[in-house]
């Protein structure tokens, strides 16, 4: 007679337990292919050009908060106090908070300064945010629950997209949008609280 603990035998050796990951910010997570001065030259670009785009230097103040944790720790300390300045200089100056543990990748524009917070757990390639955009946790609970934006979406101005949900690939979040839920690929929504619309069929209504 087969017992139930033969069954579970039949199923051949457990695999092996997953490698702890490794928490949030203690490394470089620049894009892979990619280095660092191409990198910026590239967000340079994406902010068109211009050295006067207060985006543009909250980027490069992330990529570089990045790549200091490729340093090893006794030459790390001074490059840290160097990045912490010039994020509050950043947070103070041009009202946007992008910490360098979140996750950030090629071709992100920040198009305007002010009340901008990018506190996402990953923002994906040629993701545009907008004035007074807000991404964050829902509760102070659960302050690991932070939002993905995968790549193309488009944060309008005053929006806000909270807690562990996901904006799929291409996707518009319109301005004045509270986004509490998952929105899938090639969506766009609108309202608060947020709901998926055609503003192609809205507008021939019109």
């Amino acid at each position: 007679m087969t017992t139930a603990t033969d069954a579970i035998g039949d199923l051949g050796p457990e695999p092996p337990p997953r490698p702890p990951t490794a928490p949030r910010g203690s490394r470089d997570e620049n894009p892979a292919d990619i280095g660092l001065l191409a990198l910026l030259r590239e967000d340079l670009r994406t902010h068109g050009g211009r050295l006067s785009r207060p985006g543009f230097w909250a980027v490069a103040v992330h990529r570089f908060g990045n790549w200091r944790m490729g340093v090893r720790k006794p030459l790390r300390a001074p490059l840290t106090l160097i990045y912490r300045a010039a994020f509050q200089a950043i947070r103070l100056g041009f009202g946007i908070d992008l910490p360098y543990d979140t996750r950030l990748g090629r071709r992100v524009r920040i198009e305007h300064h002010g009340c901008v917070v990018v506190g996402a757990r990953s923002i994906g390639n040629d993701v545009v945010i907008r004035h007074s955009a807000i991404l964050g946790v829902a509760r102070r609970d659960a302050e690991d629950d932070k939002p993905t934006i995968e790549d193309g979406v488009e944060i309008g101005p005053r929006a806000c997209v909270f807690g562990a949900v996901t904006v799929g690939a291409h996707s518009l979040v319109c301005a004045n949008t509270v986004v509490p839920m998952d929105v899938p690929s090639h969506s766009t929504v609108l309202g608060v609280p947020g709901r998926l619309v055609d503003l192609h069929l809205h507008a021939k209504r019109v």
